[in-house]
């Protein structure tokens, strides 16, 4: 997540060097059209697709649903966790 040093600096046994994040569960972002959003709620699943793995799909459920719809896309946005297992 940070990188707070770069090769040959000084550093301090109190500094923090690197501060490094648990990729075991991602989180995804969608926004999702007030229209269809009634079928959309917390613990409700759902799949990702992406194009760097084609040919394989991703399962993960609604972990939160944020409060409000934009005004210019008319959408609300959810967040979706999904396991990482694999690392990828």
């Amino acid at each position: 997540m940070e990188k707070n040093v770069v090769q040959g600096a000084y550093v301090s046994p109190e500094q923090t060097l690197l501060t490094i994040a648990d990729l075991s569960k991602i989180w995804v972002i969608a926004d999702v059209s007030r229209l269809i959003f009634r079928g959309f709620g917390w613990g409700r699943e759902g799949t990702l697709r992406l194009a760097a793995y084609p040919d394989k799909e991703f399962s993960g459920r609604i972990s939160f649903v944020y409060p409000s719809v934009s005004a210019t896309t008319r959408t609300m946005k959810v967040r979706m966790e999904f396991e990482n297992a694999g690392w990828r």
